[in-house]
């Protein structure tokens, strides 16, 4: 038994990966970025511009969606470890809620005619529901990467085409969301032009999605199957240092970026004065990563990856 299992493990860590599995993979991000994205950036000023939600009310929403998903993570976490499909561990997620995913983020994008707290309420509604299906789509897609390779080499190829496609997703939203949403603006109300704008954002991520699905494969099976309890994560930060460390990272790294996006239109809408930079402005924050992320292979090779690590962060700090 001990000698099946060690030569599956090596059978796996020598999987290589082709390109179209990659690019599969890695439309997966691109999918989730074109949409998630477009929440991020646009979803506050819209809110407060086109629905009508003053800046306090949507702000405080924004915080308890981020309460939420602080409490939904995890449980969709131990969701995901207690899954066994014909289709895989993970990858059937991307196949179930790749079309509610994009249908909620159509309705955040819609305006009826409610009342003021009608809207407000409508407004939750749909941005809580499309919050946990994100979680749905997102916890188990950063799960996949090493179900479907154990060699390291493959992982840090896969990685880097995903990142590569993310910021691609950051560009287009950057300038295409803008653009469209101005486009449309001249046949229809300001409302109506956001709503169709997030309609085409959110069909083609559902696509890359399923695209994300159809092409990939869950070669490595968990050697040992003991199911996770939702209490173990607890337990874990309790004992797991590094683990503890991450989170903070994580916590204030997407802090930062989060207050980066959702002030960025605002900025150069009012302070600026500049409404048709937004889309220059935006797409600026991710064209260094196609410089930087094809470059990560190759310095991960010299470097290894925790001084990799350190010196990006010593980077973004600067």
């Amino acid at each position: 038994m001990m000698q099946s299992v060690q030569k599956q493990a090596s059978l796996q860590q020598n999987v290589k990966i082709g390109m179209i599995e990659k690019v599969g993979y890695a439309s997966g991000d691109l999918a989730s970025n074109l949409i998630y994205q477009t929440i991020s950036i646009y979803l506050l000023f819209f809110y407060t511009n086109i629905y009508g939600i003053s800046a306090g009310a949507a702000a405080t929403m924004i915080f308890v969606v981020r309460i939420i998903d602080a409490i939904s993570d995890p449980l969709v976490g131990t969701l995901v470890d207690r899954t066994n499909t014909k289709f895989g561990r993970f990858r059937p997620y991307l196949l179930f809620w790749a079309i509610p995913f994009a249908g909620l983020a159509f309705l955040c994008f819609t305006t009826p005619d409610f009342s003021e707290g009608g809207k407000l309420i409508y407004a939750y509604v749909t941005y809580v529901g499309l919050s946990i299906v994100y979680t749905f789509v997102n916890v188990p897609y950063a799960a996949l990467t090493p179900a479907i390779t154990a060699n390291n080499t493959e992982i840090v190829s896969l990685t880097s085409v995903r990142m590569i496609f993310a910021n691609l997703g950051g560009v287009i939203v950057s300038y295409f969301v803008p653009y469209l949403s101005n486009y449309f603006a001249e046949f229809t109300s300001p409302s109506r032009s956001w709503q169709l704008t997030m309609g085409i954002i959110g069909a083609v991520g559902a696509l890359l999605l399923l695209f994300c699905f159809f092409s990939t494969k869950e070669r490595v099976k968990p050697i040992n199957e003991e199911k996770i309890k939702f209490s173990d994560i607890f337990e874990q930060f309790r004992k797991n240092r590094p683990l503890v460390v991450l989170s903070i990272f994580f916590v204030l790294i997407f802090g930062v970026n989060s207050i980066s996006s959702s002030i960025g239109v605002y900025y150069v809408t009012y302070n600026m004065g500049r409404e048709d930079l937004v889309g220059l402005y935006t797409v600026l924050g991710s064209l260094p990563a196609f410089i930087c992320i094809p470059l990560i292979p190759i310095l991960n090779k010299k470097l290894g990856k925790k001084m990799l690590l350190n010196l990006s962060l010593i980077l973004s700090i600067i």
